[in-house]
């Protein structure tokens, strides 16, 4: 009752704080259960395992990164302007288990040799579910949000997380039967698919009642402009969402390569920790996109509720993995506090470029400028996993935080570059009055 009256005082940003709230919501419930998921894991088995299993399944995300976020971020801007949304989002979904499925057995051939436990007949099957199931994920949640549902994305990922964690307790307890990569790949497989089937009936369920029935030959056309909607722009698509979302996932990979296993453990830990900082403003700007893509009349408003929004939640945890990062990673392990906390500091740091890019890049994706999406991120992948290697020789595991920091700001500076130039077209106050 209090949290209605005090979002009905929001007024028309309603919406766009709930969704966020929502978003971020899904994520700290996600993160929380995930640092119970490690906590158990870096208890139960050694670092050189956790930093194979930690590789994996940054692998397994990547995938579904790639299979799920262009997409994703598709129907967040045309779900809620179009009237076939179930269409729409079962092409999306089609479309993303073939590229998921497909990427999956490419990475079982390219993986490094120090991955080799993901070849296994064990592993291998449950490593090409949980990469679809993941991209699936990313998927429905999108789709909640887009229709204004987003208690779903939460449940889903509640769901999601507890289930694994329960998972990886009950498998962690024989002593020794259990290796670590398999322990951990089943948890997150097995959890990931459930969630998605439970979310997938339940939005096929609110959208019915909204929809209603559709003649069969409506339902045929809807689903061919469906997949036109998909193609439309899909190549600047995937280029934005995969250089915004990538480099964290590569990332932990190039250390591994890099830096050997140990220091892959300590460096995936530190970021999944540092992930408190990083959820808010793509949580906030995932709101934005959606519902800048209802009202884009509106969009400069609702832009600033987002920034002031971002910052003011922004301001705490920065502060506290600036001062405390040591003491925080410290419940995982001495090694993880004594290696990781300077690591922590940097990734708290870097998201203010981060919240500003983030910002920008929904801002012009609303405004369907794909173009400038692509550059913006785009240029911030490419110069952070450009640098990162020689950083990570140079600096350790700092150099990964570093690399990111770098990247992101010169996505920044990017950025102001497209502000000048509009403001130089801009046509001038004088002139119009006189035209």
């Amino acid at each position: 009752m209090i949290g209605s009256k005090i979002l009905d005082r929001l007024g028309d940003n309603r919406h766009l704080i709930q969704g966020s709230l929502s978003v971020m919501a899904s994520t700290v419930f996600t993160a929380a259960s995930g640092w119970v998921f490690w906590l158990v894991g870096t208890h139960r088995w050694p670092s050189h395992d956790i930093g194979v299993a930690t590789a994996t399944i940054a692998a397994l995300t990547t995938i579904a990164l790639i299979a799920g976020q262009p997409i994703s971020l598709t129907l967040l801007v045309f779900l809620p302007r179009t009237p076939d949304r179930r269409a729409l989002l079962r092409a999306g979904l089609e479309a993303t288990i073939v590229v998921a499925c497909l990427l999956s057995f490419l990475a079982l051939v390219i993986l490094p040799g120090r991955l080799n436990d993901i070849r296994t007949i064990g592993i291998a099957p449950l490593f090409i579910i949980g990469s679809a199931a993941t991209a699936v994920g990313t998927i429905l949640d999108a789709a909640a949000l887009a229709i204004r549902r987003s208690s779903l994305l939460v449940a889903r990922n509640a769901g999601f997380g507890l289930g694994k964690m329960m998972l990886l307790v009950a498998l962690a307890l024989p002593a020794g039967l259990v290796s670590a990569p398999f322990a951990i790949i089943v948890s997150w497989s097995v959890f990931a698919t459930l969630s998605c089937v439970w979310s997938y009936w339940r939005w096929f369920a609110t959208t019915k009642s909204m929809e209603g029935h559709l003649h069969p030959e409506h339902r045929h056309n809807a689903r061919r402009g469906a997949w036109r909607t998909l193609r439309s722009g899909i190549g600047l698509q995937v280029i934005g969402a995969l250089g915004g979302t990538l480099p964290p996932q590569i990332l932990s990979v190039i250390v591994i390569g890099v830096l050997g296993a140990t220091r892959s453990g300590w460096f995936s830990i530190t970021w999944l920790v540092g992930s408190l900082c990083f959820m808010v403003s793509p949580s906030v700007c995932q709101a934005l996109l959606a519902e800048g893509s209802h009202t884009p009349q509106d969009l400069s408003r609702r832009t600033r509720t987002a920034v002031i929004f971002s910052v003011s939640l922004l301001a705490g945890p920065i502060l506290v993995y600036v001062f405390f990062g040591s003491f925080v990673l410290s419940f995982f392990g001495r090694d993880y506090g004594v290696h990781g906390g300077t690591l922590l500091g940097i990734l708290a740091l870097s998201t203010l470029p981060d919240l500003v890019t983030n910002v920008a890049v929904s801002r012009y994706r609303v405004q369907l400028r794909l173009a400038r999406v692509a550059v913006i991120n785009g240029v911030i992948a490419v110069v952070t996993l450009v640098i990162a290697a020689p950083f990570l020789r140079s600096f350790g595991i700092n150099g990964a935080g570093w690399a990111w920091a770098v990247g992101q700001t010169t996505g920044c500076v990017v950025y102001a570059a497209y502000l000048l130039v509009d403001a130089k077209n801009a046509p001038r106050r004088g002139s119009m009055r006189l035209a």
